[in-house]
């Protein structure tokens, strides 16, 4: 377990819909995550699903997350996105510390671009600091991403519902508007590195939040 720090975070846009917070760490460990259970005798799985949270955005918070390409001359299968529609489909993301299926931490389901085959592939965040996407299939070090609570950062009591996600404390993601192979809406996101980070053209902020595997469902 690692030892608990906390601080304010500071909010850098004024009119950011995202809570002044403190962020406290987790056990980066499969009992933190929604959907944790034991699998026999082989460990523990927790399946889940990642929301956007506190953007202040009824068109994207409270929604799920979905697969989404990446550009040829980056080397992963692709990224994970924010949907607009809950329709659509829910992917299978999981926080495994099974030795069975020789990964260790966040994976997703995802299919091989060139096989055709689906299986679990390790979820990371890239290299780049400016630009910190959420990939999978990622074949170059990068970031694996840590699991905080959040308090109010008037009270430091007062917890936020959940588990969310982020990396060395930094918990705030700024998230763009785009559209999907059909033309849909859906939204992209990158982890703001630091508290002065700035956001760029029309991006806002939020965070990502770790819950159970369907949420919000009729």
């Amino acid at each position: 377990m690692k030892q608990t720090t906390a601080f304010p975070l500071l909010m850098a846009a004024l009119a950011s819909a995202v809570p002044d917070v403190v962020v406290k760490d987790l056990p980066n460990e499969c009992q933190t995550f929604p959907g944790a259970h034991q699998v026999g005798q082989n460990g523990c799985e927790a399946v889940f699903q990642i929301y956007a949270d506190s953007t202040g955005n009824s068109a994207v918070d409270g929604k799920h997350s979905t697969y989404a390409p990446v550009p040829a001359d980056l080397p992963a299968w692709g990224r994970v996105a924010i949907v607009s529609d809950q329709t659509l489909a829910w992917p299978q993301l999981k926080y495994t510390e099974l030795a069975v299926s020789g990964i260790q931490g966040l994976a997703a389901y995802v299919q091989d671009p060139e096989s055709g085959e689906f299986s679990y592939s390790p979820l990371k965040l890239n290299a780049d600091v400016d630009n910190l996407q959420l990939l999978y299939h990622y074949t170059v070090a990068g970031y694996p991403l840590a699991p905080y609570a959040l308090y109010d950062a008037e009270t430091g009591e007062d917890r936020l519902p959940g588990v969310f996600l982020g990396l060395n404390s930094q918990v705030t993601w700024a998230f763009s508007l785009e559209k999907d192979s059909t033309g849909r809406d859906q939204y992209a996101f990158r982890l703001l590195a630091n508290e002065t980070a700035p956001l760029r053209g029309d991006e806002f902020e939020g965070f990502l939040r770790a819950g159970q595997q369907f949420e919000n469902v009729d």
